[in-house]
């Protein structure tokens, strides 16, 4: 009789290690889990679109874009219309005759192009003050000696963006612009778009003489250097590379841009405060001049990264201290009645 109280005492001991293991395992399902980064974070963006692989955003309501790998958001690149320009051929490169900055708009009105079947598109156009602007266009130091005067007109700039290819190795979007309305043009002036392009942790850039939109690399040529302008002569892109490879790349051969002309001018230079510049200009022709080019972002399949548990540093204290709590006044109260038992003998 004695030897079945103590046997009954000490099968309490299974109970209390149960409810301490419990306690812990449901402090530890209330810390908050993630699995792979599901993309970027971008609060309140004007527009965004999820290929599957790669994710598009527009911040605001501007003719700047930016893709992220779904994967794995520090993998990105943005593309942005900075400038339109006017162009004179003057020897191996050109001098500005007007221009017109995108950035002194204060928004881009969006909307759907009628003609789009796709899933999505977005079309962006404001009027831009034109003012005559004299001097070279990229010369190899940071002041280009461009002297801006007073507007004396205003043209209008449409960008239209639309999911381009889409393949096991990323992602692309395509990038339409027309210039419609440029005051004093005649049909043989040359009209183009000014694009600042960047890929994170991409040191490189390849300037690209064939171009075959994401395959990598996307392009054969040569590195873009420092002081260094490329213009024409067989340029149809340029690839952001790093370390293990092709980042992002923007190409305007027909190959990539399903069958839009290449521009009559195409230039590329590393631009001195970071990242890469580029023009494609053609005829202004009857009414507009009109181009359009292939933004890819390199996203190849990756190995499915299990979900991890993530939280602040208070988060695991409290969780912690409330299981190390739980055990051990289960434990002490194990004791208490083992004892109380033991003098009840």
């Amino acid at each position: 009789m004695t030897e079945s109280s103590r046997t009954g005492g000490a099968s309490h001991a299974p109970r209390w290690v149960l409810l301490a293991a419990t306690l812990i395992a449901a402090s530890l399902m209330a810390l908050p889990t993630v699995a792979a980064d599901p993309g970027p974070s971008v609060n309140h963006a004007f527009a965004t679109y999820d290929t599957g692989r790669v994710r598009i955003v527009l911040p605001s309501a501007q003719p700047s874009v930016e893709l992220f790998q779904d994967a794995n958001n520090s993998v990105n690149a943005l593309l942005t219309a900075t400038d339109v320009v006017e162009l004179d051929p003057v020897g191996g490169g050109y001098n500005v005759v007007a221009s017109a900055m995108p950035t002194l708009a204060s928004a881009f009105n969006g909307s759907r192009p009628s003609a789009s079947t796709g899933p999505w598109a977005l079309s962006l156009a404001a009027n831009l003050a034109v003012r005559p602007t004299t001097g070279p266009f990229w010369n190899t130091t940071a002041n280009s000696g461009r002297t801006p005067g007073a507007s004396f007109g205003f043209a209008e700039l449409r960008v239209d963006l639309a999911p381009g290819a889409s393949t096991s190795s990323g992602s692309s979007l395509l990038v339409g612009w027309t210039v419609s309305n440029w005051p004093l043009a005649q049909p043989d002036d040359l009209v183009g778009v000014v694009f600042s392009f960047g890929a994170s942790s991409a040191p490189t850039t390849q300037s690209c003489t064939t171009d075959t939109v994401l395959l990598a690399p996307s392009c054969g040529g040569t590195t873009l250097g420092q002081n260094q302008v490329s213009w024409n002569g067989g340029l149809v892109g340029v690839e952001a590379d790093g370390n293990s490879g092709a980042v992002s790349s923007v190409g305007w051969s027909p190959s990539v841009t399903n069958g839009s002309a290449a521009p009559a001018v195409s230039g590329a230079r590393l631009d001195p405060a970071g990242g890469v510049d580029l023009v494609l200009a053609g005829p202004q022709g009857p009414t507009a001049a009109t181009g359009s080019l292939s933004f890819d972002l390199y996203a190849p399949s990756v190995p499915f990264v299990p979900t991890a548990i993530v939280g602040s540093g208070p988060v695991y204290l409290i969780a912690a201290s409330v299981a190390m709590g739980a055990a051990l006044g289960g434990f002490v109260i194990y004791r208490e009645r083992d004892e109380r038992i033991r003098r009840e003998l």
